[in-house]
């Protein structure tokens, strides 16, 4: 019945559809008009019948699955919503990337030349610790300076100390050693006769010039055994004129008098320094006349002079130089210790008693005159 109703209403409704698109007739319009209000009738009569035939648990069953439908279509609704947000979110998104992509390039090249700059600056900051260790080292090199400095200052007084302390020991030395030479000519000459001397002494000297002088060894005093004696007298000296050098050619003559192949000439002897200031420097320095630094253990023979008979020396003269013996090896300990710790060395006898008769004449002055006082 109800599906019979819904066949006829929906009929009528076709047909008067018909009939108004189709005719102009105002009658049929009319039917159809009236066709349609009929099957409107019919279906709202069934739709009635039929909702009073459904019992209660029907109508719920409707109910919900109308409200199902109404969720399945807002819920698609909300899918299709959301779908077409994250869409238009993606497409934001693709516009956005694409017009920061630049701005983003342009920020990361400049990030990293920060970068660049920033490892630059921590290679300058350990260059900079570098510099700080070798400022230090610097520091250091000046304090080693400063130090030098002082050390430099150190020294230089250390020197002056040394030369001062050493001029001093040299006069102290220089002092005793004239005492001591003074005290030694006096004890030898105290007891020995005195006797008129027209001239200069004539002392005998042993080999070896060089020798240190007895002042500074200690060693026996010169003996006078060319002393005349009482009521004799003294032969005169014959001087020899000396042959003097003669003054080598020009070198311009060289070439012409001899070749390279000839032989060199003998070296040019210098003559004797002079035993005294009045001696005459052409003179020859005759063996027996020289002075000696030991005491001589025989008497040098001299050629005979007719008519005077040869020096001996007298055994009063010799009796004063043996006693003298220890006072003289006394003093020359004495004066080796002085050397010694000075650090000091005696000069040469000969360049001694050289610098002796330069200042006053021969050391037999002094002990004449002290003999004689």
């Amino acid at each position: 019945m109800r599906t019979a109703g819904l066949v006829a209403g929906f009929c009528l409704a076709v047909a008067a559809t018909v009939v108004v698109f189709i005719t102009e007739d105002p009658r049929v319009l009319r039917l159809a008009v009236g066709a349609a209000a009929w099957a409107f009738v019919l279906a709202a009569l069934v739709r009635s019948r039929s909702t009073a035939d459904v019992s209660l648990p029907a109508r719920e069953q409707l109910a919900a699955a109308e409200r199902e439908a109404e969720l399945r279509l807002a819920h698609e609704l909300e899918l299709g919503r959301e779908a077409a947000a994250r869409r238009e979110h993606e497409l934001r998104v693709d516009d956005l990337r694409r017009t920061a992509e630049p701005s983003m390039r342009a920020e990361l090249e400049a990030l990293r030349t920060e970068l660049a700059q920033v490892t630059g600056l921590r290679r300058e900051m350990s260059q900079v610790a570098e510099l700080r260790g070798e400022l230090a080292g610097l520091a250091e090199l000046r304090r080693e300076l400063a130090g030098l400095a002082e050390l430099r200052t150190t020294l230089a007084e250390l020197r002056t100390d040394v030369g001062r302390l050493r001029s001093e020991l040299t006069e102290q030395l220089s002092g005793e050693m004239l005492v001591e030479r003074v005290m030694l000519r006096t004890q030898t000459t105290r007891t020995a006769p005195v006797a008129p001397e027209p001239a200069a002494p004539h002392t005998v000297e042993a080999d070896g010039s060089d020798r240190p002088a007895s002042e500074l060894t200690a060693a026996r005093p010169a003996v006078r055994v060319d002393e005349p004696a009482p009521g004799t007298r003294r032969p005169e000296e014959v001087r020899v004129e000396p042959q003097r050098p003669v003054a080598p050619p020009p070198p311009r003559d060289w070439p012409a008098r001899r070749s390279l192949l000839d032989a060199a000439p003998p070296p040019h002897a210098e003559p004797d320094p002079p035993r005294c200031r009045t001696d005459d420097p052409l003179a020859v320095a005759v063996p027996a006349e020289q002075l000696t630094d030991e005491r001589p253990v025989a008497q040098w023979e001299r050629p005979p002079v007719p008519g005077l008979a040869a020096p001996v020396p007298t055994a009063a003269a010799l009796a004063p130089l043996e006693g003298s013996a220890p006072v003289e090896e006394e003093s020359a300990r004495r004066l080796a210790e002085l050397l010694a710790e000075g650090g000091l060395t005696p000069p040469s006898g000969g360049r001694r008693r050289r610098r002796y008769r330069e200042d006053g004449g021969s050391d037999d002055v002094l002990a004449r005159v002290l003999g004689r006082s």
